[in-house]
């Protein structure tokens, strides 16, 4: 009885303060339950169950009235109980209420679930489903995301990733450098010197991507928002067995964004609409697939039990999070920020402008 509600309550949609009587009625009997929670603009406003409907059956009120023109403000203080309450005291408010179900609110309001007395006897705990689901891997850990919520590691790991991903390119660059350098040492052909220039930095770059645990790092990272999209515990046998590739891995938008602009600027077709028109259907058809063998071959790589680990303790805390606060949708300036991009491209331009300072005092051009 020591259980938190907010690891054993029924997630629910509620009803809305604009819904009618009948449309209360008609989810109550679809979905055979007792009640459910009112909530007005995302807050709790009270609480519809048969004794309701049954009053207001007698009263004779409108089927096509409001929910919230029929609820006082006294109902949006009854019927509740805090995520963070322990089964005990979720007991004691059920004896002292007499009501067979309470409404799990948040702090702001907002409603999380329900809970009954059968709930507290349970041992099974309900996991919360997010959602969507986002992450990245960094080189301390797994970061995770709802948009809302986050989990995982901290915003300075976000931005070590930034910086690791702008070293490896400045390593592939330099090696790229001196490559043509060589080259042009041996007179080599201009045709050499251009592709080698052109190709190696890629090549160089997805080579030390691959070599690096960052790599093992995605793959938990993938494998554990596999595991929670599709409701699995999160369990090293059960992670392990999850796919390495997802769908909405960044790593498609990379490529397709690198696919358009490679077919849309090189010189194949003499009409730039025609060749512009070509790009744009190669990429629309192709970008998730060559995506999906990007990720395989290049971005991940089988997770180790450490990385797998990881990602579990990132998974759990987000559940942890979801199941005490409310996964309500955030505002666009939320969302970006908790998308790690913004630390990430923190971190890529600290690293370049160390670099650039350091090129400067030995007089080399980045």
């Amino acid at each position: 009885m020591t259980t938190p509600v907010g690891w054993l309550m029924r997630p629910v949609v509620p009803l809305e303060a604009t819904d009618s009587v009948d449309r209360a009625a008609s989810r109550l009997s679809l979905m055979g339950a007792d009640g459910l929670p009112v909530q007005d603009e995302e807050r709790y406003v009270g609480r519809v169950d048969q004794r309701h409907l049954s009053d207001w059956i007698g009263r004779n009120e409108g089927a096509d009235l409001a929910l919230g023109s029929l609820l006082s403000g006294e109902d949006a203080q009854t019927g509740r109980v805090s995520p963070r309450a322990t089964g005990a005291e979720a007991l004691r408010l059920f004896e002292s209420s007499g009501l067979s179900w309470l409404a799990v609110v948040d702090e702001l309001d907002r409603v999380m679930g329900v809970i009954a007395p059968s709930d507290l006897l349970s041992t099974h705990e309900h996991t919360p489903r997010p959602r969507t689901i986002g992450g990245m891997a960094t080189p301390f850990g797994v970061y995770l995301t709802t948009g809302n919520l986050r989990a995982g590691v901290s915003d300075w790991a976000l931005m070590s990733t930034g910086a690791l991903m702008f070293f490896l390119l400045l390593a592939a660059s330099l090696a790229t450098d001196g490559a043509a350098r060589l080259l042009i040492h041996w007179h080599a052909s201009d045709d050499a010197v251009f592709w080698t220039v052109e190709v190696l930095p890629f090549v160089l770059f997805m080579a030390l991507l691959r070599a690096i645990p960052l790599a093992g790092i995605h793959a938990a990272e993938h494998q554990v928002v596999h595991a929670i999209e599709r409701g699995e515990a999160l369990t090293p046998s059960i992670v392990r067995r999850m796919p390495r590739v997802h769908p909405r891995c960044g790593t498609n938008f990379a490529v397709g964004l690198t696919m358009f602009l490679g077919l849309a600027s090189a010189p194949l077709i003499s009409d730039l609409r025609l060749q512009l028109l070509l790009a744009v259907v190669a990429t629309l058809l192709l970008w998730r697939r060559l995506g999906g063998v990007m990720q395989y071959w290049v971005t991940t790589r089988r997770a180790s039990d450490k990385h797998l680990a990881m990602g579990i303790r990132s998974g759990e805390a987000l559940l942890d999070r979801l199941r005490t606060h409310s996964d309500a949708p955030a505002s666009p300036l939320v969302r970006v920020y908790n998308s790690g991009l913004l630390q990430v491209m923190s971190g890529a331009l600290l690293v370049y402008g160390l670099a650039f300072l350091v090129a400067q005092a030995f007089g080399y051009a980045i």
